[in-house]
């Protein structure tokens, strides 16, 4: 799994996040809650970030945001649908995954963190797409600079996330969600095909 030692990090969010998931609910109209930029990023808004960080596609993800010393030498990300029905919510864990970074000082141990706010849903359809999910994937996975995803909020998406991930080129992606409820892609079961989960993981 690439860069084990985040997942301290990843975990200390997932479990603050999880609590703002089960609770929040309706729409914020604030331009930050969409994933919009903040006086925090880097100045350059797409394909490239502090130091030899590059930056995930501005077709999908805000530039990279950082607050602590010197520049980011890894990036995390959301990766939630921040148009339709479930922007609320999506906002709300935007929010507290700057909030959570901040706190932390924007490291994990000595090494600094960056973020980038993806957005998996079209206005089209309103909500998660398949086709921006398997695109985002696809950036996770050729950035190596990239070390965990937080998300996704649906587990169609996830379904086609986690493959991909879990192939890096430099090794597995950590991804962690604080709302996926379909158990199968994690433990095989009752309700589960055969082939589950283990053909998310291949």
């Amino acid at each position: 799994m690439r860069k084990r030692g985040f997942l301290g990090l990843m975990a200390l969010l997932i479990a603050s996040l999880a609590l703002v998931a089960a609770g929040c609910g309706g729409d914020d109209d604030e331009s930050a809650g969409d994933g919009g930029t903040t006086a925090a990023q880097t100045e350059d808004t797409g394909g490239g970030g502090g130091g030899d960080v590059e930056a995930l596609p501005s077709s999908s993800c805000t530039a990279i945001e950082y607050e602590g010393e010197g520049s980011p030498d890894v990036i995390i990300t959301t990766d939630l649908p921040l148009q339709g029905s479930s922007r609320g919510q999506s906002t709300q864990i935007v929010k507290a995954t700057r909030f959570l970074l901040a706190q932390q000082e924007w490291k994990a141990g000595d090494t600094n963190v960056g973020y980038q706010s993806c957005d998996d849903s079209t206005a089209q359809a309103a909500k998660w797409d398949s086709g921006k999910c398997s695109q985002n994937a696809q950036a996770y996975a050729a950035n190596e600079k990239v070390v965990g995803v937080i998300g996704t909020f649906n587990s169609g998406c996830a379904a086609i996330i986690i493959p991909v991930l879990n192939q890096a080129p430099g090794g597995g992606i950590a991804m962690v969600s604080p709302a996926n409820t379909f158990v199968c892609l994690t433990e095989g079961g009752a309700g589960c095909e055969s082939s589950e989960p283990d053909k998310y993981y291949p």
